[in-house]
């Protein structure tokens, strides 16, 4: 008994920084576009945070390729905006020959917070980056709504349209589309472990 006492305790103690350190993860959809297009989601976007590192928040844009007729070698996200609602600075980590201005208005989905964007043939498939700041961070910082209740929005160019010239449009999420996404890493070591805790702890008492 005192032998599976002490393994329950290894257990726990080998398992508390799997169960503290998780990946949190937020996903949206760019849904909505100013060129008439129909289909979509025309992009993903992964809003992630490793609750172990709370001063920074990983961000990945992904076009949807198929959503569209055809794309060119060029093909990508020429430019990002979203909101925060941080007090403190912010420091952003984007692409070579990208930048980030702040306080823009993007298109007629209104004024975003932050707008970041390429120069030249620097569009982003997918677009990745990440933020940090002195103090602590999460998703929800940056999942805000602005005054026309657009939540991100995104240039996507280098796409073809069957029977129209649109080659490049501006793409927006309303944010309704978020869909929370279990870590399953963590869950999947904490399941063998505890199904190792259980065969091993039957074996014993069958002794």
């Amino acid at each position: 008994m005192k032998k599976l006492l002490l393994a329950v305790v290894m257990m726990v103690f080998c398992f508390a920084p799997v169960l503290h350190a998780a990946v949190i993860t937020d996903i949206y959809y760019l849904t909505v576009n100013n060129a008439g297009l129909t289909g979509g989601p025309w992009a993903t976007i992964t809003l992630s945070q490793d609750t172990a590192n709370l001063n920074r928040v990983d961000f990945v844009v992904d076009p949807t390729n198929t959503a569209f007729d055809g794309v060119g070698t060029n093909f990508g996200i020429q430019v990002f905006a979203f909101n925060e609602n941080v007090s403190g600075s912010l420091n952003i980590f984007l692409p070579s020959a990208w930048s980030a201005t702040y306080g823009s208005n993007v298109s007629e989905f209104g004024t975003f917070a932050i707008k970041t964007s390429g120069t030249g043939s620097t569009r982003q498939d997918p677009l990745s980056f990440y933020i940090t700041s002195a103090g602590n961070i999460s998703l929800a910082n940056f999942e805000v709504g602005n005054s026309l209740g657009y939540f991100f929005v995104g240039h996507i160019a280098g796409f073809t349209v069957d029977g129209s010239d649109i080659t490049s449009a501006w793409f927006a999420s309303t944010g309704t589309n978020e869909t929370p996404v279990p870590e399953p890493g963590t869950m999947m070591l904490l399941g063998s472990g505890l199904v190792g805790l259980a065969a091993w702890g039957r074996k014993k008492f069958r002794k």
